[in-house]
């Protein structure tokens, strides 16, 4: 066989390549190398064809092969640095990047790759700055705009990001990926409906996107659509049956209509959500709902503080099926949680386990029995307080003026995905504040959301306030709870105290929708809001109420 000219083989075969006709490139690659087995360039290039095919082992061996023989190569350097990324192996893909951008500093791809390792690696400011790097070397570039824009979403930054994805739109209209990333960093700020337009143009562009239609079904719950919400995320389930975020959203849209045949089942697809903590390694299998016949069961507390208040009304039912119940959950909850009928005995995360049979987190109870709307058991108080606590409370709260005592909570935890739909700033409760005859108590324990509103009348005793046992002793003695969807609501609930809910336009599941009360709370009174992020309406409506009350 004829020698071929080498050079001239491998700008044809490039040419190939940069066309996508990666057979007819890899073909003469294939050839160069047979009559050159050491010509760097066709190693490299080979490896880069075979990265493409899916062949990761190959192209990392083809590369390597290649660098070896001409070490100075950094579009090779960037590319196995790039191949080494997707295998994991980070700090090796790190060394090899920062080499390609000290042999060639304005190699765009080695910055952009570098950026995507860093924050792999969670050295998300690093990142940023690799990121802004390419931005500045390639600016008309779709992906790095967009790879950037990531990063800054991640890192808490959506109102940096949102203009980058949306530069990367204008650059490039038709990557449905990034008008699913600009819906994203908009569903993080509420803006909902820009979201929704969003993903519906990314699935415009890719129909079988199942996460963008999921995602469109989490803007459309987050509208009220709920009924058009289900249809896409049971489209998304249709494309993608393991996709466990879809089932769960699809769960927690038909618990908000109540609907709780279909939703407790899907609600279990949580423990592989993204969104949702893993399952915890715990080794002995999950009750059913079965008789225990004297065997020992785990509850434990999965997510928030409320959760656990409003699901330990199931601890004595689960204690009648003939065994014997310990309760995992957080310290500042046990003190309280030790009233509760029939466990045996409570543990912290910190401690280490009891031997146990079974195990169940509090929030698959309901699933375990069945509950409907009709069968919530729903007999309060099912939480009682320390007598000792209450008569210190009774005699503080006796010396105070006002003949109605009311208890505030306005805030959750700052760090909850949504706190910020939840959650109010004091002066938004203003309308209650002039209203005479009433004494308000904080219950309120995130003292950064009160800084700079002390002039309002309110009586702030929190520091007083050491874990729920106290709180709870402190309602006892209220004629009132006023409070946004956060633990103290629950409790407030849990003890059968009136407690009056204010909620956002689009909120939790247990709240359902365009109720006024709640069949999880007898005592509970639901005041909603009636546009997004507009708390006038509920709070206004509660001051109404509050003067009704005491006429």
């Amino acid at each position: 066989m004829s020698g071929i000219d080498e050079n001239l083989a491998l700008q044809t075969a490039l040419d190939h390549h940069k066309s996508n006709r990666l057979a007819d490139a890899e073909a003469i690659y294939r050839r160069i190398l047979s009559q050159n087995p050491n010509h760097a360039d066709a190693l490299h290039l080979l490896g880069v064809i075979a990265r493409q095919a899916g062949h990761i082992d190959a192209a990392i061996d083809l590369i390597t092969r290649s660098i070896a023989l001409k070490p100075e190569n950094a579009e090779a350097l960037n590319n196995l640095g790039h191949i080494l990324s997707d295998k994991g192996r980070f700090e090796e893909s790190l060394a090899l990047l920062r080499r390609a951008i000290e042999l060639n500093p304005i190699l765009v791809e080695a910055h952009s790759n570098l950026g995507n390792v860093l924050r792999a690696l969670s050295r998300l400011d690093e990142a940023i700055a690799a990121h802004r790097r390419a931005v500045e070397l390639r600016p008309d570039n779709a992906q790095v705009q967009n790879d950037l824009a990531i990063v800054l979403e991640e890192i808490g930054r959506p109102d940096e990001a949102i203009p980058i994805f949306e530069r990367a739109i204008q650059l490039d209209s038709g990557i449905a990926q990034i008008h699913y990333n600009l819906g994203n960093a908009l569903m993080a700020r509420n803006q909902f409906d820009r979201a929704a337009a969003a993903f519906q143009q990314a699935i415009r562009l890719k129909p079988d996107f199942a996460q963008g239609l999921n995602n469109l079904g989490c803007a459309l719950q987050a509208k009220g659509e709920i009924k058009d919400a289900i249809a896409y995320h049971q489209r998304a389930i249709a494309l993608k049956p393991d996709l466990a975020d879809a089932h769960y959203n699809l769960g927690m849209a038909f618990l908000k209509l109540g609907d709780f045949q279909q939703g407790w089942p899907l609600h279990e697809w949580r423990w592989k959500a993204t969104s949702l903590p893993n399952l915890p390694p715990l080794s002995r299998p999950q009750w059913d709902g079965a008789s225990l016949n004297g065997r020992t069961i785990l509850l434990y507390a999965e997510q928030g503080r409320g959760d656990a208040i409003q699901f330990i009304r199931y601890a004595p039912l689960v204690a009648r099926q003939g065994g014997r119940v310990i309760l995992q959950c957080r310290t500042e909850l046990s003190r309280l949680l030790q009233t509760v009928p029939g466990i045996a005995r409570i543990v912290s995360p910190e401690d280490p386990l009891p031997e146990f049979d079974l195990q169940i987190p509090l929030m698959s109870l309901p699933l375990a029995f069945n509950t409907d709307i009709q069968s919530i058991p729903a007999d309060v108080p099912y939480l009682t307080t320390d007598p000792l606590l209450t008569a210190q409370w009774k005699n503080r709260i006796d010396a105070l003026p006002g003949r109605f005592k009311v208890g505030l909570a306005w805030a959750g935890s700052p760090n909850f995905k949504t706190d910020q739909l939840r959650s109010m700033a004091l002066q938004q409760l203003s309308p209650l504040f002039g209203i005479p005859g009433v004494d308000f108590l904080s219950l309120q324990k995130w003292d950064a959301r009160q800084s700079g509103e002390r002039n309002l009348n309110l009586i702030d005793w929190t520091s007083d306030l050491h874990d729920f046992a106290d709180t709870a002793a402190l309602i006892a003695q209220l004629n009132l709870v006023i409070s946004v969807d956060t633990a103290v609501a629950h409790l407030a609930g849990a003890l059968a105290k009136p407690v009056w809910l204010l909620l956002p336009y689009s909120p939790d599941w247990r709240w359902m929708l365009d109720r006024t009360n709640s069949p999880w709370y007898p005592t509970m009174r639901l005041f909603r809001q009636t546009k997004h992020a507009d708390w006038s309406d509920p709070a206004n409506a509660a001051a109404e109420a509050l003067k009704v009350a005491l006429s």
